[in-house]
C-alpha cells in the first residue's frame, strides 16, 4: 500500500508538470491575429 506521503508527493509532482506544461504552450504557440481578431495561422514549434 502506498503511504499518503507518497501519494501527495506524486500529486506535487504531477501539478507542477501540467503548469510546467501550460507554461511552454503559452511561449511556444503564437496565434497570428489579423485585425478583426481571427486567428489566420496557428504556429505550434515543438
Amino acid at each position: 500500500m502506498i503511504s499518503n506521503e507518497e501519494t501527495h508527493k506524486t500529486i506535487r509532482n504531477t501539478k507542477i508538470h501540467v503548469i510546467k506544461a501550460k507554461k511552454n504552450f503559452l511561449t511556444e504557440v503564437e496565434p497570428d491575429i489579423t485585425k478583426n481578431g481571427v486567428i489566420k495561422n496557428f504556429i505550434f514549434y515543438p
